[in-house]
């Protein structure tokens, strides 16, 4: 079993949790995290604690041969697809308008578009939502990331990414993908 951890350094502890990543050509793909029942941490955690959470909040079962066993079902929708020479296009990396040194990087995979991260070892996915517009799904209430892209003229994008905060607090910041 996976262990509690201090995510910050502060004292605010990550419940115990597996990430998962399920994919499949055709459908979205599936980036979730599982919790445990019994972890004291479950109800201080922002992810653990959200109201979507609670179905990813696994009862954890003994086996006969002393293992340990967890169910979780899933069921894969299909894909709200932007084509495939956008996601190619949009594909590649962004330098933050204001400051060079802040770079957000895109790429392609099962014909989706990832936002690669530190944190994340295999990136994370964002869905298509229509008028060149992708948002980041599996986020607890009232968080929302999306990311407007408009190719430019000279052959550039640019990439406006809106992050709105539990609290409502807005962040907007703008970054271009030269040719």
């Amino acid at each position: 079993m996976p262990v509690p951890y201090d995510d910050t350094g502060n004292g605010q502890f990550r419940p115990a949790h597996f990430h998962l990543l399920i994919s499949a050509p055709g459908y979205q793909s599936l980036v979730t995290q599982l919790y445990f029942t019994g972890d004291p941490y479950l109800t201080t955690d922002v992810y653990a604690a959200s109201s979507k959470a609670k179905q990813r909040v696994l009862t954890v079962k003994p086996t006969a041969n002393n293992r340990k066993l967890v169910s979780f079902d899933v069921t894969m929708t299909e894909n709200l697809l932007a084509e495939p020479a956008a996601i190619d296009r949009l594909a590649g990396t962004y330098l933050d308008e204001k400051d060079r040194n802040l770079k957000t990087e895109f790429f392609k995979r099962d014909g989706q578009l990832w936002r690669k991260s530190g944190r994340v070892v295999y990136g994370i996915n964002y869905e298509y939502i229509g008028n060149n517009t992708f948002a980041q799904s599996g986020l607890p209430p009232g968080l929302i990331r999306t990311y407007l892209f408009e190719p430019q003229a000279d052959g550039s994008v640019k990439v406006t990414s809106t992050n709105i905060d539990a609290k409502g607090n807005k962040v907007v910041t703008v970054s271009f993908k030269k040719p």
